[in-house]
């Protein structure tokens, strides 16, 4: 009987040490694989809290001139600038009143708080801008004109709300400003659309008067 005993003790006592060891194995090889798994993981995190703190806001900013004058009755400026588009001459003549708006430069700027940036539109003209920290859509803008600070304002630029930052000219018949508008194309893919398509137009275009030309001969 006290053999009996013995023996269930000693089956009771192995199973559990059995038991113990799976446990501890299995507790072990977990620990190992979220090892494994934590870098990555851990990586994946931080760049998309970075992402959430730090977002990107791109912008883009065309140095528009306004005057009255058509530069396409001026020989030496005569197609070196292109008119803005409709939707932005509509925008401008809210608040303006020339005949012509031209964009004589066009630069992209993706903004990341804190930082300043600098963009240089033209020989004269500098553009310093950052975005406000924790408040959405607000950016700070520093105008320079001929190396110095014309303008400091902070605004808010939405899709349907660009901003205009002006300066001055020596000239009361001029006016030139910088508009500020959030970009619709940051990749640059619509553009190069846009481009394509225009150059097939004018494509199209040169061929239909080279087959009227041939059609004139005949």
């Amino acid at each position: 009987m006290n053999m009996f005993w013995v023996k269930l003790y000693r089956g009771l006592v192995g199973s559990m040490l059995v038991a113990a060891l799976f446990c501890g194995t299995a507790h072990f090889s977990q620990a190992y694989a979220d090892a494994e798994v934590a870098p990555d993981t851990k990586k994946t995190k931080e760049s998309q809290e970075r992402k959430n703190i730090d977002p990107v806001f791109p912008l883009k900013l065309q140095l528009i001139w306004g005057t009255d004058t058509n530069i396409d009755e001026v020989e030496h400026l005569k197609g070196r600038f292109k008119e803005v588009k409709p939707e932005i001459q509509k925008r401008l003549e809210e608040f303006l009143k020339w005949n012509h708006y031209y964009e004589i430069s066009c630069k992209k700027v993706d903004l990341k708080e804190p930082k300043e940036y600098s963009v240089v539109m033209s020989k004269h003209c500098e553009i310093k801008i950052r975005k406000i920290e924790n408040e959405k859509e607000v950016v700070e803008v520093k105008l320079y004109g001929k190396d110095k600070m014309v303008v400091r304002k902070k605004a808010r630029i939405t899709a349907k709300k660009p901003q205009s930052i002006a300066g001055k000219t020596e000239s009361t018949s001029d006016f030139w400003c910088v508009l500020i508008s959030v970009d619709d194309d940051p990749t640059g893919e619509k553009e190069a659309a846009r481009k394509k398509a225009e150059e097939l137009k004018a494509l199209k275009k040169e061929k239909e008067k080279e087959s009227a030309k041939t059609e004139e001969k005949k």
